[in-house]
């Protein structure tokens, strides 16, 4: 993510952990959760993340847009999430992201397959990892 180094030069991130994996079909999840210091500093970031997509596009990614009804008639409360997938023509690989917002700490979900990453897989770990920290 293009902007993304500029903007955490601007907030206190306290502790980073990620998680990644590869399912048999070759969808490659990655979940980061970037705890910060304060909400305020929390909410800066993604503030970054939803004002600019452009500054916000993963690396290899020229454009995106947005995923509507990213948790379907799942609500969760206190945590918010944007979603976007890959514009296409794509390259070899699909990206879809998003980032979820909840209190002082804000994850950051990527899919990525070749020939196209579903939707609904992605849906599904985004609305796992809202209720894991709504």
């Amino acid at each position: 993510m293009r902007g993304l180094w500029k903007v955490l030069d601007d907030v206190a991130l306290r502790h980073v952990t990620g998680r990644a994996w590869t399912t048999p079909d070759g969808t490659r999840t990655r979940v980061l959760l970037l705890k910060f210091s304060s909400v305020a500093h929390a909410d800066h970031l993604d503030s970054a993340l939803t004002g600019d997509a452009d500054e916000a596009l993963p690396q290899g990614v020229d454009g995106a847009e947005i995923l509507d009804r990213v948790a379907g008639d799942v609500r969760v409360p206190d945590a918010t999430a944007y979603a976007y997938e890959e514009k296409a023509p794509y390259g070899p690989e699909e990206t879809l992201w998003a980032h979820i917002g909840a209190g002082d700490t804000l994850a950051v979900v990527t899919q990525t397959r070749e020939g196209g990453a579903p939707t609904v897989p992605f849906r599904q770990t985004l609305v796992l990892q809202a209720q894991l920290l709504g």
